[in-house]
């Protein structure tokens, strides 16, 4: 019964962060650059870490519309199919993008949508991001049939 709430609660994160991700990503206003504590809790991530997904489609739908429509396609299959790969790829895309601030030498504070750095990084690396994120949703397909393959095989 747990896993069917928590695969319900989500599947209604996922209804609510598609509509939100993308209007919220076409904003006129700069969205400054997040900043979340780290953690480990997988419901924690995917209701927190979409902060950075949302910042990098803001940044990326004023850039290149089509790979941040791309980027967020593919992040909606992926969180539709597996929450945890899901976790997994924001997970992995905060950790990028604190470690390229740090890198940057920059506070979070002096960072938004707007700012020519930013730009310049989001559309180098949103692209890999689509990517990423498709190749978590391969995993996760190949990983449940695999399962699948296991349980059938011993019985």
């Amino acid at each position: 019964m747990k896993r069917f709430y928590r695969g319900l609660k989500i599947g209604v994160s996922i209804l609510w962060l598609g509509s939100l991700l993308m209007s919220e990503a076409a904003a006129a206003s700069p969205r400054d650059f997040p900043s979340i504590r780290e953690t480990n809790d997988t419901d924690t991530i995917l209701e927190k870490y979409t902060d950075y997904l949302r910042f990098v489609l803001a940044v990326d739908q004023s850039v290149d519309a089509k790979t941040a429509q791309q980027l967020h396609k593919n992040y909606l299959r992926l969180a539709k199919y597996d929450g945890e790969a899901a976790a997994r790829f924001l997970k992995g895309l905060r950790f990028e993008m604190v470690h390229k601030l740090e890198l940057m030498g920059k506070t979070a504070r002096s960072l938004n949508t707007s700012t020519p750095e930013m730009r310049r990084w989001v559309k180098r690396f949103a692209p890999d991001w689509s990517r990423e994120a498709d190749e978590q949703l391969i995993r996760a397909i190949a990983t449940r049939a695999a399962e699948r393959n296991r349980a059938f095989a011993a019985n």
